[in-house]
């Protein structure tokens, strides 16, 4: 089995064999576990989603050393990360390594949709998100009808390189609140990865876009330090996530800085 983490539908099969979707799940998150990058907690977390395709997301946490930890990645937003870079249309599982804190909680509740979607702790319980989020605050409360994932597909694609690529990661924003299009593109040796900006009807908890690209590169077995070229592009009415993506960039090993694009 490939050493990644997507695994098509008929991998997730073949590698789930006669122990069924959920235990298939909890045995990947180990594997989601090793991708973590934790120089601040030394603490690992994975999370391992389930999409309604039947393709698989494995999501790890990653803390920036030289930022607060506003910054760090939650190990199931990367999974939701991958899955929107995919164009998944919703997500039925997630099993995780620790339950999920309420920062995570809060930013799956962005993925509402008709499917529920159901939290596999490590003891093998099986919940649904909505009870370990009662009388929660979500995109309908904002007046937005419909989740992060359930409108991929029509997404542009996010093709191209340098400034072409992180404008059409831009393009792909989930920003229905402040309608802030922004995305990223960034190099490791000869490979470009995209970063888009999802945001979350609370505010905090969304995804900036040198994260989203970050992940990208670490799911394809790339180390912080081996980022060489950053651009960044954005379309925003007063809300920038440019210098939050800077900041990132600027404690990145290799300091490849960022080249802001021009509209």
């Amino acid at each position: 089995m490939p050493d990644n983490c997507i695994l098509s539908p008929q991998q997730f099969a073949q590698f789930c064999g006669q122990s069924g979707a959920s235990e298939g799940l909890h045995l990947l998150v180990e594997r989601a576990r090793s991708r973590a990058l934790c120089p601040i907690s030394q603490y690992r977390v994975g999370a391992v989603a389930l999409g309604l395709s039947g393709a698989v997301y494995v999501g790890f946490n990653m803390e920036l050393q030289g930022l607060g930890l506003q910054h760090t990645v939650h190990a199931e937003q990367a999974a939701v990360a991958l899955a929107h870079w995919r164009r998944e249309s919703a997500l039925t599982q997630v099993a995780v390594s620790a339950p999920p804190c309420g920062h995570c909680r809060q930013f799956l509740r962005e993925l509402q949709t008709l499917h529920p979607l159901h939290i596999l702790l490590p003891d093998h319980v099986r919940i649904p998100l909505q009870d370990l989020l009662p009388h929660s605050f979500g995109p309908e409360d904002l007046g937005q009808h419909g989740g992060m994932l359930e409108a991929t597909a029509e997404l542009p694609e996010m093709v191209g390189q340098g400034a072409r690529l992180a404008r059409a990661a831009a393009l792909c924003s989930w920003a229905p609140y402040t309608k802030t299009l922004s995305g990223v593109a960034l190099r490791c040796q000869d490979q470009w990865f995209p970063g888009s900006y999802l945001e979350n009807a609370a505010f905090n908890p969304s995804l900036n876009p040198m994260q989203y690209a970050l992940v990208l590169a670490r799911s394809h077995g790339f180390q912080l330090d081996q980022v060489e070229e950053i651009h960044f592009w954005e379309n925003s009415s007063g809300v920038s996530l440019y210098p939050s993506s800077l900041a990132v960039a600027e404690v990145l090993p290799g300091r490849p800085g960022l080249i802001r694009a021009a509209h």
